[in-house]
């Protein structure tokens, strides 16, 4: 019996194998809240806090809302 070998990929070349399939790196924000509008730490996007509960991902840049804020 001949002895089969599987190749491992290194975590660059997992990165650009998931890159070259279309996944993107998950982006992670959180909401900068001012007197009228809020900012994703992300892309510095601005919304009004009125819809602050209705989005837990930054609607323009697809960032997850769930980073701690400093």
């Amino acid at each position: 019996m001949s002895e089969v070998i599987v190749h491992q990929p290194t975590k660059s070349e997992f990165k650009r194998m998931a890159m070259q399939l279309g996944y993107e790196p998950i982006r992670h924000g959180h909401w900068d809240e001012g007197h009228e509008m809020m900012t994703c730490t992300n892309c510095c996007e601005q919304f009004d806090l009125y819809f602050k509960n209705d989005f837990n991902y930054c609607p323009n840049c697809g960032a997850k809302m769930d980073e701690k804020e400093i």
